[in-house]
């Protein structure tokens, strides 16, 4: 209403066109049971981003995220991984190798 108050056209008017969305994602599922196993976590995360997850997970795949690195930390100016995050990491990746192959 206060952009169409200020509108320099009489008559003018907004129009909101979602012409891509996201789906939701949460991780359940045997992807998710997988990978908190390998983690020795006990419950997943949830966060405030976008990723094409919801897509595979849409699509009937299992799917789950899981990485190094805090949320808080990533995609900002001074974005990092600690050392001990990758190095934790790589062990969850020789699990998962060990586990399926």
């Amino acid at each position: 209403d206060r952009l169409l108050a200020a509108a320099p056209v009489a008559g003018a008017s907004i129009e909101i066109v979602t012409d891509y969305a996201v789906p939701a994602f949460g991780a359940r599922g045997d992807a998710a049971e997988l990978c908190l196993r390998l983690t020795d976590q006990t419950a997943t995360i949830s966060a405030t981003y976008s990723t094409e997850a919801g897509h595979f997970q849409d699509a009937g795949m299992s799917t789950a995220l899981c990485g190094p690195g805090a949320i808080d930390q990533a995609h900002t100016a001074d974005e990092y991984i600690e050392i001990g995050e990758l190095a934790a990491y790589c062990a969850f990746l020789r699990r998962l190798i060990s586990d399926h192959c």
